[in-house]
C-alpha cells in the first residue's frame, strides 16, 4: 500500500476517533459540567434573591415595631401618623396602616397617597393571622395576598390594657419581580408554592410542586415527556418553596450545536490537511523514487555510477552526503578495504570494554576517542574531558609522579614510539587513583605523526596493598623491638659478667616477661587475623553473660586489692543467655575490665553493669558496659583505639599491645553486635557492648 494512501487512512482514523471520543464521551462529560455549572449560578442567585426578600421584610417588621414603640410611648394619633408619613415616603411600598380594637372592630387608619381609593381593605382582612413566637408572645405574621399584590404584616399589642391588631400593607410588586423574572439566557418558569400546595406565579401552566425541604433541592423530572430541571429553595418568610423550572433539552440542544460546529470545523481541517499532504507527496516521493533508483546499484557493491543531484532543498544535503560517501566506498572498494573495516570494529569493540582505561589521539595529539573506563574516572574526577594530552598533564588534579624515557620501534611502513610514566588523580581532599601510563605514537616514513593511543593501568589497588602491608610491618617490628632488645642487652650482661644467683635468677624472669610479652603479641595479632579472615572460630552456645562477669570479677580480686579498687556490679536480674562462642566472650570481657583496672588510679570503684534493652525497632540485646573512672580519652583518640597496634602516647607507660580493643571489637561484630566509648578527660571513660537476642515473634 502507497505511503500516502497509508498516510491518509491514518488521517482517517484520527479524525474518526476524535470526532467519536468528543461526542461520545467530551459532550456528555461537558453537559454534565455544563448543567452543574448553570445550576450552581442559578442557585446562587435564586438564593440571592430570597435573602434580599428576607432583608426587605425584615426591615418592615423593624419599622412595625419602631411603629409601636412610638404609640405606646406616646399614645398620641397625630405622633404615629406623622411617623407613617415618614415612613411612607421611605418605603413607597408601605401602602395602609390600620390600628384595630380586637373586641370592638374599631380602627384608626393610615394610607399612602399611591393608594387612596385603590385598594379595599375589607378584601385583605379573611387573610389576617396573627402569630406567636417561639416563647408564646405575639409575632408579625406575614401574609402574600397574590391576588391583591400585597404583603400583609400584623400583630396584637397591649395599649394601656386594651388589645389592638396592628396591621401594614406593602405593595408586592418588589416581591413579583424578585422572584419570577428571571432572565438566564434559555426559556425557564418560576413558581412559589405555599404550604397550602396553591402556586403562585404559574399563570395557568401545570408545574409539579416541589417537596417542601429546610435545604435546596436539584432534581430532573418528567413533565410531559420532557425531562425538566427544577431547582427549589425555602423561602421561610412565607413557609413557602420557590422553584425554578427550564427543560434539560434546552442546554442539550446549546451543547450538541455547538459540538457539530467544532466537528465541522475539524472536518474542514481534515480535507485541507489531506489534499495539502497529497500535495507535499507527489513533490517529496518524486526526487526520493529518484534517489532510491539510483542507490539500488549499492545492493550488488557497484558504486561506480554517480547519484543525480536532487533539486529539493529538504533532500539535497541527503544526496551529496551519500554521493560523498559513494565515492569513498568506490574507494575502499579498490583497495580491497573490506578487511580493514571488519578489523577496526573489532578492535574498538574490545577497547570499549576493556578494562584499562584507553585513548586515541589523533596526529596533534588531539582525543578522538575514548572508551568507557576512560570516561568514568574522568565523571568521577567532576572534570570536562581532557582535549588532548598535554592538557591531560596540566590538570590541577594530576601529577606525575615518574617519567620513564622515550623508546622507538621500527615496524614498517611505520615507527612505534613508546613512554611510560606513572600518574596520580586526586578525587576531592582524600581520595587518590594511581595508574601507570602508557603514551604509544605512529609516525610514518617521512617522521610526520600519524596519531597514536593512550592507555592507563589502575595501580591504585596494589598501592593500597602495598600501603597497609608496609604500615602493618612497621608497626609489628615496632612493638617486637623493644622485648627482643631487652632480652638481647640481659642476655649479653649474663655472658660478660660474674654475677650473684639472686641477680641472675631476676634477669631470668625479666627475660621470661619479656618473651611471654612476644608470645602475647604474636598470640594476639594472630587471633586478630584469624577473626579478619575467617570468622567466629569455635561453636555458638547458650552464654549466660551475668555468671561469666561474676566469674572474671573473682579473678581480678588480687589485682583490684593491690590497687585498692572495687567493682560496683549492677547486673540485672534473669537476664536470658545469649548464642555467643563462650571463649571469645571471656576475652572480650576479661579484656574490657582489665584495661578499665590498668588505665586509671588507685582508690576508686569502677561500675559493671549488664541488662537487657528493646530497642526502638522491637529488637532485644544484651548490654554490658563498663564506666573505669579513669584516665579518660581525647576526643580525636575515640576512633582510632580500635586499630591495631594504637597506643594512646599519654598512656604509653602503662603495659599494652595495642591489640586488645580491636580484637574485642572484632569479636563484637563478628557477632552481630556494636562497641561504643563515651569519654571525659576528668571523669573516665565508658564502653558499652550491645549483642543482639535472635528476632522472635510477638505471640513467642
Amino acid at each position: 500500500m502507497p505511503l500516502r494512501t497509508r498516510f491518509l487512512l491514518l488521517l482517517l482514523f484520527i479524525f474518526l476517533s476524535i470526532s467519536a471520543i468528543v461526542w461520545f464521551v467530551v459532550r456528555p462529560a461537558y453537559e454534565e459540567v455544563l448543567l452543574n455549572e448553570r445550576t450552581t449560578i442559578i442557585t446562587e442567585n435564586q438564593r440571592e434573591r430570597i435573602d434580599r426578600l428576607n432583608a426587605q421584610t425584615n426591615s418592615w417588621i423593624d419599622m412595625m415595631f419602631e411603629y409601636e414603640q412610638v404609640l405606646v410611648r406616646t399614645g398620641s394619633i397625630n405622633q404615629t401618623e406623622l411617623l407613617f408619613r415618614g415612613y411612607s415616603a421611605i418605603f413607597p411600598a408601605f401602602e395602609i396602616l390600620r390600628l384595630i380594637e380586637a373586641e370592638t372592630g374599631e380602627y384608626i387608619e393610615f394610607r399612602s397617597q399611591d393608594s387612596y381609593g385603590e385598594l379595599r381593605f375589607d378584601l385583605i382582612i379573611p387573610y389576617i393571622e396573627p402569630a406567636n413566637n417561639s416563647d408564646g408572645e405575639p409575632a408579625y405574621s406575614v401574609q402574600w395576598i397574590a391576588d391583591l399584590d400585597t404583603i400583609v404584616l400584623s400583630r396584637y399589642i397591649d395599649l394601656g390594657g386594651e388589645i389592638f391588631l396592628v396591621t401594614g400593607v406593602f405593595n408586592a410588586s418588589y416581591f413579583q419581580d424578585t422572584l419570577f423574572r428571571f432572565n438566564l439566557g434559555f426559556p425557564a418558569k418560576a413558581a412559589l408554592w405555599l404550604s397550602d400546595g396553591s402556586g403562585v406565579g404559574l399563570n395557568g401552566i401545570d408545574m409539579p410542586a416541589p417537596a417542601f425541604s429546610q435545604l435546596t433541592l436539584v432534581e430532573q423530572q418528567l413533565f410531559e415527556k420532557e425531562v425538566r430541571i427544577m431547582i427549589a429553595s425555602p423561602v421561610p418568610l412565607f413557609g413557602a418553596q420557590h422553584a425554578l423550572y427550564f427543560a434539560y433539552d434546552d442546554l442539550r440542544r446549546d451543547v450538541q450545536t455547538l459540538f457539530l460546529q467544532n466537528l465541522g470545523l475539524l472536518m474542514l481541517a481534515f480535507f485541507g490537511i489531506w489534499i495539502a499532504s497529497f500535495i507535499l507527496f507527489e513533490k517529496l516521493t518524486k526526487p526520493l523514487r529518484t534517489f532510491i533508483t539510483d542507490l539500488q546499484p549499492f545492493s550488488s557493491f557497484d558504486f561506480g555510477k554517480p547519484l543525480r543531484p536532487i533539486a529539493l532543498p529538504e533532500l539535497r544535503e541527503v544526496s551529496e552526503t551519500m554521493e560523498g560517501i559513494r565515492q569513498k566506498l568506490q574507494h575502499y572498494q579498490e583497495i580491497n578495504v573490506e578487511k580493514i573495516i571488519s578489523s577496526q570494529q573489532r578492535i574498538m569493540t574490545m577497547t570499549e570494554h576493556s578494562s584499562d582505561l584507553i585513548a586515541f589521539f589523533d596526529g596533534s595529539n588531539k582525543f578522538v576517542r575514548f572508551n568507557a573506563q576512560f570516561k568514568q574516572l574522568f565523571s568521577e574526577l567532576e572534570s570536562p574531558m581532557p582535549q588532548d594530552i598535554t592538557s591531560l598533564f596540566e590538570m590541577a588534579n594530576v601529577r606525575v609522579m615518574k617519567e620513564g624515557v622515550a623508546q622507538q620501534e621500527a615496524d614498517p611502513p611505520v615507527t612505534i614510539q613508546k613512554r611510560q610514566l606513572e600518574l596520580a588523580f586526586t578525587i576531592g581532599e582524600e581520595k587518590e587513583y594511581y595508574f601507570t601510563a602508557q603514551v604509544l605514537r605512529l609516525f610514518n616514513e617521512k617522521g610526520d605523526p600519524l596519531g597514536g593511543q593512550f592507555m592507563l593501568y589502575d595501580l591504585t589497588d596494589e598501592r593500597e596493598l602495598d600501603r597497609k602491608r608496609n604500615e602493618m610491618i612497621n608497626i609489628i617490628v615496632h612493638e617486637l623491638k623493644n622485648p627482643i632488645t631487652g632480652i638481647q642487652g640481659l642476655i649479653t650482661i649474663l655472658r660478660s659478667e660474674e654475677l650473684g644467683e639472686d641477680d641472675r635468677k631476676e634477669f631470668y624472669k625479666i627475660i621470661d616477661d619479656s618473651a611471654s610479652d612476644l608470645f602475647g603479641i604474636v598470640q594476639r595479632f594472630l587471633q586478630v587475623a584469624k577473626l579478619e579472615s575467617g570468622g567466629i572460630q569455635g561453636e555458638a552456645e547458650s552464654v549466660d553473660m551475668a555468671a561469666l562477669i561474676t566469674r572474671i570479677s573473682r579473678d581480678l580480686e588480687t589485682t583490684l586489692r593491690d590497687k585498692k579498687i572495687r567493682f560496683n556490679q549492677i547486673i540485672e536480674e534473669d537476664i536470658p543467655p545469649v548464642e555467643a562462642v563462650p571463649d571469645l566472650m571471656n576475652d572480650v570481657i576479661r579484656n574490657l575490665l582489665s584495661n578499665a583496672v590498668k588505665y586509671g588510679p588507685e582508690n576508686r570503684t569502677i561500675d559493671v553493669s549488664a541488662q537487657t534493652e528493646i530497642t526502638d525497632e522491637g529488637t532485644r540485646h544484651f548490654v554490658f558496659a563498663v564506666t573505669d573512672y579513669g584516665f579518660g580519652i581525647k576526643e580525636e583518640y575515640k576512633d582510632q583505639i580500635f586499630k591495631k597496634f594504637f597506643r594512646i602516647k599519654e598512656y604509653k607507660a602503662v603495659q599494652g599491645t595495642g591489640l586488645g580493643l580491636p580484637y574485642v571489637k572484632e569479636i563484637i561484630e563478628k557477632h552481630r553486635g556494636s562497641i561504643t566509648v563515651d569519654s571525659n578527660e576528668s571523669i573516665g571513660s565508658r564502653f558499652t557492648v550491645r549483642l543482639p537476642y535472635p528476632i522472635i515473634s510477638k505471640d513467642d
